[in-house]
């Protein structure tokens, strides 16, 4: 019964919180297509890059199916928007900035 308790507040605290940026254009798309017609909005911290990449593309199959598709480019932009601000964001090397020791694009 504790790791049930224990799982519920981990998906209560991530349903909870509040946007970060809550004024850009993309959390607003981001709580206008997604959490305004089916859930709370979860915290974009409560999900790594990848397990986001996963789920947009999950919900944006859900929303096609009920008729109320996401464009490609607003698929992206959502998208853009959770992995910036995911559990990992932090520790992610950036990719082509001198002198972050990333790859180079």
């Amino acid at each position: 019964m504790g790791r049930t308790l224990v799982a519920l507040a981990i998906v209560f605290a991530g349903c909870q919180s509040s946007l970060p940026d809550p004024d850009s254009t993309e959390a607003k798309l981001y709580r206008a297509r997604c959490s305004e017609p089916c859930h709370v909005a979860y915290a974009p911290g409560s999900l790594t890059t990848a397990m986001w990449a996963m789920k947009v593309d999950s919900m944006a199959g859900e929303l096609a199916r009920r008729g109320t598709p996401l464009s490609q480019e607003d698929k992206r932009t959502v998208l853009r928007y959770l992995q910036a601000h995911s559990a990992d964001a932090a520790a992610r090397v950036p990719v082509g900035v001198p002198g972050s020791g990333g790859p180079r694009s």
